[in-house]
């Protein structure tokens, strides 16, 4: 017997305490509360009313911006919240507040990059502000910062921060590579090429410059390259990558790059010859590449096959400008939830393997649209400007089949 795929959907905006009817970033934190990240405020949801944040005058510490982009929680119980003008604030679960993350009131410091590292420290960064290593013990925060002024980095443009499978943790910027050691300082591994990512594996770790080149790192030898890709990379404008089993995939203007880390060369999969993809992951850390054509490339990382969904057409993706998904896979009922940012909720049934069904309201009004793997059916639903991180958001149901957090957006969709 296949799951149902039915929705109800009792619509939340602004009349019952919503902050803002866009939403931009749905959350559920380790207590259980829902929060909204929207286009002005932030929205605490409990299952029956909201508390909204927004910020504050004077000296208190409070949300850094009203336009709230992404929300994440770390072990120690505090919630991460990235802002528009890439400003970082931190909320304690625990203590019910808003805190200074850094311990030296350097908390409007800009950053908009987070990572969390296998022992809990936490690590910002920005391209201007270099980065910053955050400890939490007792529930209380101290920080390091690594910038050019304090002699930790050659420059403050720092383009990743990364943790190998060692623990190690690598400083890419636009003018060197540095590993910090175990006692925090940096050694310089590099001081001149604008290193852009990396990617551990197993005892190795590879690097990627912005002019194409990948380079190896293994314990006690020097960097030497090893491949080269033929485009350059944007140091501000990344193309993005990802790990496919022990591949790195790179998306470039012209197609995709795969570089082989085991083979150590660059090496063709037609499979994955996708211009500039986006990469997200679902829960079970499998890939969803889209482009801004309306196309979603979902990938086995198990297998390697691929999928082709169109979630929108080319005329919605001209209206809205910036495709964003998330998705979350259903496992015992087989199903995968897909939100989109301007075109709805889909659902797929695996277990069918041959259709995709918007979530909807109204069961009226049918339409297809053309797909390139297999047939798609669309029905119409009223348009849902959240984004859907986990299949525990929907705290009415645990069987999923009723969903209460629908917005309908107060004005277009705006672009990052």
């Amino acid at each position: 017997m296949h799951a149902s795929v039915d929705v109800h959907p009792t619509f939340i905006t602004t009349s019952d305490g919503l902050a803002n009817n866009s939403v931009r970033y749905l959350f559920q934190d380790s207590k259980g509360f829902i929060w909204m990240g929207t286009l002005d405020g932030l929205s605490r949801y409990d299952g029956h009313s909201f508390v909204t944040f927004r910020p504050e005058s004077g000296d208190k510490i409070s949300l850094a911006n009203h336009h709230v982009k992404k929300i994440q929680e770390d072990r120690n119980g505090f919630l991460w919240f990235i802002t528009a003008p890439e400003l970082m604030s931190c909320y304690d679960l625990k203590h019910d507040c808003f805190v200074d993350f850094t311990g030296c009131g350097e908390y409007r410091r800009p950053y908009n990059k987070i990572l969390e590292t296998a022992v809990g420290d936490i690590w910002l960064w920005h391209h201007q502000s270099g980065c910053r290593k955050i400890v939490c013990k007792d529930g209380i925060h101290s920080s390091v910062s690594f910038t050019k002024e304090n002699g930790k980095l050659s420059t403050n443009a720092v383009n990743s921060v990364y943790e190998d499978e060692q623990g190690v943790i690598w400083i890419c910027t636009q003018l060197g590579l540095f590993q910090v050691t175990e006692e925090g300082y940096t050694q310089v591994v590099q001081d001149s090429l604008s290193f852009v990512g990396a990617m551990s594996f197993r005892h190795k770790i590879f690097f990627v410059t912005s002019d194409g080149g990948i380079y190896e790192k293994s314990s006690g030898k020097n960097l030497f390259l090893t491949a080269r890709l033929p485009w350059k990379l944007s140091a501000f404008n990344t193309y993005e990558s990802c790990r496919l089993q022990n591949d790195w995939v790179f998306f470039t203007p012209e197609g995709g790059e795969v570089f082989s880390m085991s083979e150590k060369r660059l090496i063709h999969d037609s499979s994955l010859d996708i211009r500039l993809g986006k990469c997200e992951k679902d829960n079970l850390n499998n890939l969803w590449i889209s482009n801004g054509t309306g196309l979603v490339h979902y990938i086995d990382v198990r297998t390697r096959a691929v999928r082709i969904f169109r979630l929108m057409s080319d005329e919605k993706v001209k209206l809205i400008g910036d495709e964003r998904y998330h998705i979350i896979q259903d496992v015992p009922r087989g199903l995968i939830w897909i939100s989109t940012y301007g075109n709805g909720l889909f659902v797929y049934d695996s277990q069918k393997e041959d259709h995709i069904s918007q979530a909807q309201s109204s069961p009226h009004h049918q339409q297809t649209l053309p797909h390139e793997d297999f047939p798609l059916k669309h029905r119409s639903c009223a348009t849902l400007y959240c984004l859907l991180k986990s299949v525990h958001l929907l705290p009415c149901s645990h069987h999923h089949k009723h969903f209460r957090l629908l917005s309908q957006p107060e004005y277009p969709p705006v672009s990052e």
